[in-house]
């Protein structure tokens, strides 16, 4: 029979064998400037196990693709990690589907190509569980692409002129910056029909005018803004959403419109009025400043009720209407 004292030193050996194989299953890599973000994502093993890539805080000129799950991005020193570069037709980071609960903390993500043809994304993702904390998305247009999947942003800035959210994505934007740099349209949902608890979700956002960040020289049928912002240009240029396919869902909640929204809203782009009757929701509730007036909105889009907005309220209760939870959510950025 085992004494006690051994039965005690038992107990505690099983207990490591436990823990000891789940501690070391975390990898951590460090970046310093003049290094490679994407060298550092390569030399991580391939069995998905959780990864943290700690970087120099500081600017990277270049674009880096992930396609594998589990990795926290965050600098490891103070200020921000800058991810700049030119990219068209890709993005600066693409996020492949195996790139499941991915968090980003203190990055910003910049493609400085200017207007261009194709796509200028500074994100494009197709993997679930995003998390991005006290980030920056800036781009032209389409600077976000949230191709599917689902997503968290809290205290994050996304700028852009024209569709610079756009794609499938169940997204929530929390206490964020919606930063509209020219006369497009902020939103290009085109959530599933057989999605009717998702969607792109704005709460407690400031939807603003801003001179663009990333360039100085105007090209020729340029629609951003000047230096200096001037109302004379930006008042009632912008619309808040456009429906890429004909069932998007765009909810905005609780959140702060500037002036440079258009009265209507949203505009119906290739789609008839009756196709998007029944099908689209473009949906505000208890919205403040000038451009939250809904008097002149188009027919097709909704005022909700308090008990209509309730979903969208916070994000816990967003995220478990469609059986995501909130554990993949850093806690400190819930609230």
């Amino acid at each position: 029979m085992l004494s006690k004292h051994h039965f005690l030193f038992f107990l505690l050996a099983l207990c490591s064998s436990w823990v000891l194989p789940i501690l070391a299953a975390e990898t951590t890599v460090q970046v310093t400037l003049g290094n490679s973000i994407q060298k550092a994502i390569d030399s991580l093993p391939a069995d998905g196990s959780s990864a943290i890539i700690e970087i120099e805080s500081g600017v990277y000129h270049e674009n880096i693709t992930i396609s594998r799950p589990n990795i926290i991005f965050r600098p490891s020193t103070e200020g921000q990690v800058v991810l700049e570069q030119s990219v068209r037709d890709y993005a600066v980071v693409f996020i492949e589907a195996p790139g499941t609960d991915i968090s980003f903390y203190n990055v910003d993500i910049i493609n400085t190509i200017g207007e261009a043809a194709g796509n200028q994304n500074a994100l494009r993702t197709y993997g679930e569980r995003l998390a991005m904390y006290n980030c920056k998305l800036v781009g032209f247009g389409d600077t976000a692409f949230f191709v599917r999947g689902s997503g968290y942003l809290y205290n994050s800035w996304v700028e852009g002129t024209v569709d610079y959210f756009y794609g499938e994505y169940n997204l929530y934007v929390y206490k964020s910056t919606v930063a509209c740099s020219g006369q497009g349209a902020v939103t290009a949902a085109s959530t599933l029909l057989d999605n009717p608890a998702g969607g792109f979700v704005f709460n407690k956002a400031n939807f603003t005018p801003v001179v663009s960040s990333i360039y100085d020289k105007r090209q020729e049928n340029d629609h951003s803004y000047t230096d200096p912002l001037s109302p004379e240009e930006y008042e009632s240029s912008v619309i808040l959403g456009r429906p890429w396919h004909n069932g998007p869902r765009v909810i905005i909640v609780q959140s702060n419109i500037m002036s440079h929204i258009k009265p209507k809203g949203y505009d119906a782009w290739n789609f008839s009025e009756e196709e998007l009757e029944n099908n689209v929701y473009y949906a505000e509730y208890a919205n403040t400043g000038p451009g939250a007036d809904t008097s002149g909105r188009v027919s097709w889009s909704r005022q909700i009720s308090e008990k209509e907005a309730a979903p969208y309220l916070s994000p816990q209760t967003y995220f478990n209407n469609l059986d995501l939870g909130t554990d993949w959510i850093d806690p400190e950025y819930l609230e």
